[in-house]
C-alpha cells in the first residue's frame, strides 16, 4: 500500500493534467482509482491501457499485483517529450515499473503486434478520441459514425482473452451544467459536443459482441471529501454525477 500511494502521488499532477483538474488532491486521486478498479481483479492479470497517456493507469495496474501492463500511446506531436519522459522516469524509479511496456502506435497498429491477449483492457477518458468526427455524429443516428466504432470496440475485443474484461471510462455529454447551455464548472475545457451519453456506448460495445454491461456514474462528492462510501451502483441520473463532473463507468465482457 505504501508504494501504491507514493507512485499516486508522484503521479497526480501528471493524471490531473490528462483528465480534470478537480483530480489534482492527493487524497481524492487513491480514492478515484480505487473506485475505478472496484471489483476488478488485477492480481497476475495482463492489462492494456489504451490512450494511456503517461502511463498512470498501468503503473497503478502494476502495483496491484497485474503480472504486466502495456500503455498504448501513440504520443503526438507537442505532447510527445513531455509524455516520453514522464513515463521513463516512472519506468525507472516505480517499484515494478519494468514490467510496465510503452507502445506509441494508434490503436489499429497495437492491434496487429500479436502479443498475448490481455485479460484487462482499460479505455480511460479516451473513447471518444479515438475517431473524434464520428463520435460528434453517433447522436443523429449516421451509421457510418456508428459503424467506425463498432470497429473499433471489434478491434479491442480482438485484444481480450476470452471472458476478459474492457473498462470504458469518460464525461458524458450531459450534466446540470451542459442543461443550462454553460461550460461545466467542474471540467470546462471539456468539449461535450464530442462526448456521448454511457448508454451509447453501451450498445455499440453490445454491437461488437461485448456482454453484462454494467454502468456506474462517478460520485463526485464522496470521492473529492471522503465522506460516505461511493455507493456500489448510480442511478442513469445520479446527482453526485449529474451536478458535477458527469463522469461515467462501463464494464464489460468479452464472450
Amino acid at each position: 500500500m505504501e508504494n501504491q500511494e507514493n507512485l499516486l502521488q508522484q503521479f497526480v499532477d501528471i493524471f490531473s493534467r490528462k483528465t480534470y483538474l478537480s483530480l489534482r488532491s492527493r487524497s481524492s486521486l487513491p480514492r478515484y482509482l480505487r473506485w475505478l478498479f472496484e471489483d476488478i481483479d488485477l492480481n497476475d492479470a495482463v492489462v492494456f491501457d489504451i490512450g494511456g497517456g503517461t502511463g498512470l493507469i498501468s503503473f497503478y495496474a502494476v502495483q496491484r499485483g497485474a503480472r504486466s501492463a502495456v500503455c498504448v500511446e501513440p504520443l503526438a506531436d507537442g505532447s510527445r517529450s513531455d509524455m516520453l519522459a514522464s513515463f521513463q522516469v516512472a519506468a525507472k524509479s516505480v517499484a515494478g515499473g519494468e514490467r510496465v511496456k510503452l507502445e506509441t502506435v494508434d490503436l489499429a497498429t497495437f492491434a496487429t503486434l500479436g502479443l498475448a491477449k490481455a485479460d484487462i483492457v482499460v479505455l480511460h477518458n479516451v473513447v471518444n478520441h479515438l475517431d473524434e468526427a464520428a463520435c460528434a455524429e453517433l447522436g443523429t443516428g449516421n451509421r457510418e459514425a456508428r459503424d467506425s466504432f463498432v470497429r473499433i470496440f471489434e478491434t479491442v475485443r480482438s485484444l481480450m482473452r476470452e471472458d476478459g474484461t474492457v473498462i470504458v471510462a469518460d464525461a458524458g455529454r450531459d450534466s446540470f451544467w451542459t442543461d443550462l447551455g454553460v461550460r461545466n464548472v467542474f471540467a470546462p475545457t471539456i468539449d461535450r459536443t464530442v462526448h456521448q451519453q454511457p448508454e451509447v456506448w453501451r450498445d455499440l460495445m453490445e454491437e461488437a459482441g461485448f456482454i453484462n454491461p454494467s454502468i456506474r456514474w462517478t460520485p463526485f462528492f464522496s470521492l473529492m471529501t471522503g465522506i460516505g462510501e461511493p455507493p456500489k451502483k448510480l442511478g442513469a441520473r445520479a446527482l453526485s454525477a449529474y451536478y458535477s463532473l458527469g463522469h461515467f463507468v462501463i464494464t464489460m465482457r468479452a464472450p
